[in-house]
This record gives C-alpha cells, structure tokens and sequence, in this order.
C-alpha cells in the first residue's frame, strides 16, 4: 500500500497539470492563430459593371479593420459591410485587420469597373448564320 500512494499521487499530479495545460492552450488558441478576414464579396478578379459595390465578409481575434486605410465597423459577430466605389478600369481594394498585440493581416481585392455594359447573346449561333 506504502508503494502504491507515491505512484497515484504522482499520476494524479501528472494529470492535473496535463489538463490545466491543455485548457489553457485551448483557451488561447484565438490569441496564438492572431487576425483573421475572410471575405464573402465581391469574388477577388470580378468585374462589375456598377461604380458603387458592397464588401462583405467576417474579421474574428481584430482589435481594428480598415478599408483602404479608412476604419470600419464590425457587428458583435465581426461581419461587416462596407461601400465603396470603384473607378473605371482596374482597383485594387485592400483590407487590413489588427489585433491588440500588433499582428496584421491583409487581403487585397482586385476588381474591374467596365464602362460598357455586359454583352448578352439573344440569339443562337445558328441564327446568326
């Protein structure tokens, strides 16, 4: 019995320390991953034949989120949704998010405003010819 008390005091130690670790590992996993934006539309390389667009998309672990180097708002749930317009020809919209240690993160959008509209076929082939 005397040899027996060491060992399950040990092992109970071992254990109580092991799980104390991993929560607080699982805890913490926000903190290690750092900023994250993820970024539901426009689709990145889209055209768009309308000047003004809307982002959308989620930002979680962010202390701060900018569109173009202007700060924007996220819901309790961290979606935002932004406009902006777009000149004629090639933009390149940029979103950085940060986090309350320093960590940034950015996502560049690249979208094309046609100044024509979209050509739309209402004929078949065959009736062309």
């Amino acid at each position: 019995m005397k040899t027996i008390r060491p060992f399950i005091t040990a092992t109970s130690i071992i254990l109580a320390v092991m799980f104390i670790a991993s929560y607080s590992l699982y805890e913490a996993r926000n903190i290690i991953a750092g900023p994250i934006i993820e970024i539901f539309s426009p689709i990145n390389g889209s055209t768009s034949n309308t000047s003004l667009i809307e982002i959308k998309g989620a930002a979680r672990n962010i202390s701060s989120i900018r569109l173009n180097n202007r700060e924007i708002t996220t819901d309790s749930s961290g979606i935002f949704s932004e406009k902006t317009l777009l000149s004629p020809g090639y933009n390149i919209i940029t979103l950085t998010v940060a986090d309350k240690f320093g960590r940034s993160k950015e996502e560049k959008l690249e979208l094309v405003l046609s100044e024509h509209e979209p050509l739309v076929l209402t004929e078949s082939l065959e009736e062309l010819n």
